[in-house]
């Protein structure tokens, strides 16, 4: 103890000598200097998710996924290209069976997923909704049988989202819609459970056309894109076939949004580069183009994830990508913790847990996006975008970025960039003289106020450990862990050991300016990049 603490001195002392050192090199009276250009690594950065956990799956995700918790574990049910899996988010355990869509667990012991029925020669015969054991599918059979469903009418259509309508003495009651249709069901509690269906299959709201329509946790609401005005909407659900009755417009055009269990939050992703789809848009019946939100995103897209309070109307941003960054999908936990599927060009596709609660962006009324106070909070989002991702973005994106801006890298972003980016932003607006006669200060008072935080949240034991690490491993831990937890854990990093390999791939990735520089999502000092190469045994 004595020793650590004598070593912290030293470090404080040779701190001070070293900023004495430099203020005495320095001139009383200095020229002023020429503006630092504008750059990635003084604005772009936004930290690191406030990740609980990061999985990454055997096999690359193909469409939705969902979350679920049975027997004590915490798990996820994704489709892949060539069959559906069961992944333990605690270990990366997986469980595959046949099967080609989405596999949606209804209630604790039963996975719904679209399917075929096939004869004795293998040629389909029916197509709709089928059941199973999940206890079969934990087991490792790789076909269970389909369980038997009394007064079932098929289901059809893909894309299901199950909410639990109602439970008593008779077993817990489930509405199912998909993109074709609405049923429900009865599932006892019986060992194995009995299905039966209570209700016929009905089409969902037939006085709508809309998309990516999704439940909420209690059956009652359903969210939609509706395809007329390219805006999501919350419907009431019509158990009976009949109209819907509309609750809220968002006012915006998402993704699938997921709604939280409580019922007072939805949770859905939206592309930061508008125009760029992974699809051929497709046409609404206003003649506007409809963003296609059902393929996984390649590099070229630029998505990330929102929470909108349908108690207060905000939004709040979750995530803040750079080009070839993707989180999407974003799923509700019990626990108000949301689960997203992550791609990027430079990383393995993975499941990523977080909490909200940890990021502290500032929320903003999407309502209130065309009022005149949100307009510089508008053209600080399209300052970063032109300096960061080269390109321009929406309103609703612009301003969720300029809120999830750091204080002090805004200030800095909207001194130093303003003037060279003032001409193109103002081009073609209705107000560009009053754009055009803003000063980078003008846009400076703009920025947030509060410290936005994005930083990690650990456990109290990976806290401990984190403590326990110093010099390169803590660097290595909370700046490059977070993306790349395969690569080493904290045990390594405090026994100071790692692959040879692995130790060249960090020096060249640490190294770099390109599109390979880790880490994405933060910067390293020089200090650190230095103590990194020592650590690494690498020299320059």
């Amino acid at each position: 103890m004595k020793r650590q603490t004598a070593g912290r001195q030293n470090e404080i002392v040779q701190f001070f000598h070293l900023a004495i050192a430099l203020l005495l090199a320095c001139p009383v009276v200095q020229a002023q200097s020429a503006p630092q250009q504008p750059g990635p690594d003084r604005y772009c950065d936004f930290g690191v998710l406030a990740q609980i956990k990061r999985t990454r799956p055997s096999a690359t995700p193909n469409y939705f996924f969902r979350t679920f918790d049975y027997q004590g574990k915490e798990y996820v049910s994704y489709a892949t290209e060539s069959d559906l899996r069961v992944l333990t988010l605690a270990d990366g355990r997986e469980y595959a069976f046949a099967g080609a869509y989405d596999p949606v667990p209804m209630g604790p012991h039963i996975m719904s997923t679209p399917n075929e029925d096939y004869d004795a020669a293998g040629n389909p015969t029916s197509w709709g909704m089928h059941f199973y054991s999940l206890d079969d599918i934990l087991k490792g059979q790789a076909r269970p049988a389909a369980m038997p469903v009394s007064n079932q009418v098929t289901l059809p259509g893909t894309y299901q989202s199950v909410g639990l309508v109602s439970r008593d003495d008779k077993g817990e009651h489930y509405r199912i819609l998909t993109d074709q249709g609405q049923a429900e069901y009865l599932v006892d509690s019986a060992v194995p459970p009995h299905i039966t269906q209570i209700r016929p299959t009905v089409a969902i709201c037939p006085n709508i056309s809309f998309r990516l329509p999704m439940i909420s946790k209690d059956g009652s609401l359903l969210s939609g894109y509706d395809v007329t005005d390219n805006k999501t909407k919350i419907w009431k659900v019509n158990p009976d076939g009949g109209n819907c009755d509309l609750v809220l417009d968002l006012g915006i055009g998402v993704s699938k949004a997921d709604f939280s269990y409580s019922g007072t939050q939805i949770a859905f992703h939206t592309s930061s580069v508008p125009g760029i789809q992974t699809r051929p848009a497709k046409t609404g019946l206003n003649g506007a183009a409809v963003q296609e939100y059902i393929a996984t995103p390649d590099g070229s897209e630029n998505m990330n994830v929102y929470v909108y309070d349908l108690q207060k109307h905000t939004l709040k941003k979750m995530t803040q990508n750079l080009p070839g960054q993707n989180y999407y999908f974003p799923v509700w936990r019990p626990d108000d913790t949301l689960v997203l599927s992550a791609v990027s060009t430079s990383d393995p596709p993975a499941f990523v847990h977080l909490d909200p609660r940890q990021v502290t962006g500032t929320p903003f009324e999407a309502r209130d996006l065309n009022k005149p106070g949100a307009e510089k909070l508008f053209l600080l989002g399209q300052l970063w975008s032109q300096v960061c991702l080269s390109a321009s973005t929406d309103r609703a994106q612009a301003v969720g970025t300029a809120l999830s801006l750091d204080p002090q890298k805004c200030q800095r972003l909207a001194r130093e960039a303003w003037d060279q980016y003032k001409s193109k932003l103002s081009q073609g607006r209705p107000n560009s003289r009053e754009v055009s006669g803003l000063s980078a200060e003008d846009l400076a008072l703009a920025c947030p106020k509060q410290t936005v935080s994005v930083g990690r949240l650990s456990t109290d034991r990976e806290v401990n450990s984190e403590k326990r690490l110093s010099g390169a491993t803590q660097i290595l831990a909370r700046k490059c862990s977070i993306c790349h937890d395969s690569w080493f854990s904290v045990e390594n990093l405090r026994s100071g050991i790692l692959d040879r390999q692995l130790q060249d791939k960090i020096f060249q990735r640490i190294n770099t300016t390109g599109a390979g520089r880790m880490p994405r999502n933060s910067v390293l000092t020089e200090g650190e990049k230095k103590e990194l190469n020592a650590f690494l045994r690498v020299k320059k």
